[in-house]
């Protein structure tokens, strides 16, 4: 990709790369509230662009770029080297393969101006706190704290949204930091 736009997708890759090349990877619990809070506007963003893309089967984490484009790829080079940097970093498989799936969705440019950037929430949830587990329809986050999938359905209703500017983002959090600093002081551990 060169020249005009070209220039400027890949600049945003690369910003973008660079992002997620400085996550800490074990979860960090002191964010929790709002990382789950990222992660359900997350699933509202891939579930419309799942419908949008007419793949409801691949919800909620897909290769979005793939379903758009499947000629748009990255550097082979570049790829292995961002890679790396995650396994040197410690992200586990499937968030190195999310985290792919976003530099490429990246590369693709503005495609769909009407639809959000749905791989934002989750570049967030990662610099918020590192990763997060899944199983059985559930996404899981420290100390018992889950996100339930549901069904595409329930994120796709179009009264669904979240605030996620930084203000309410940190007001959750210092909720939850409050409540846990209560639980510890109850318990009488440091």
């Amino acid at each position: 990709m060169t020249g005009g736009a070209a220039d400027a997708d890949l600049s945003a890759t690369m910003r973008l790369a660079d992002r997620l090349a400085a996550v800490v990877w074990p979860e960090d619990f002191t964010r929790a509230y709002s990382r789950m809070r990222l992660m359900r506007e997350y699933l509202r963003r891939s579930a419309h662009w799942a419908r949008t893309l007419n793949v409801p089967e691949n919800w909620p984490f897909f290769d979005i770029a793939e379903c758009v484009d499947p000629t748009v790829h990255l550097d082979e080079q570049f790829a292995q080297r961002f890679e790396q940097r995650l396994i040197e970093n410690g992200a586990l498989f499937h968030h190195r393969e999310y985290c792919l799936w976003a530099l490429r969705f990246s590369a693709l440019g503005a495609v769909r101006p009407d639809l959000p950037d749905p791989f934002e929430p989750l570049v967030q949830v990662y610099e918020r706190g590192g990763s997060f587990g899944m199983e059985a329809g559930t996404i899981n986050f420290v100390h018992g704290l889950v996100v339930s999938r549901h069904s595409i359905e329930k994120y796709l209703d179009p009264e669904l949204r979240y605030d996620l500017s930084e203000e309410a983002l940190a007001r959750i959090d210092a909720t939850w930091q409050a409540d846990v600093a209560a639980r510890i002081a109850r318990v009488g551990r440091p």
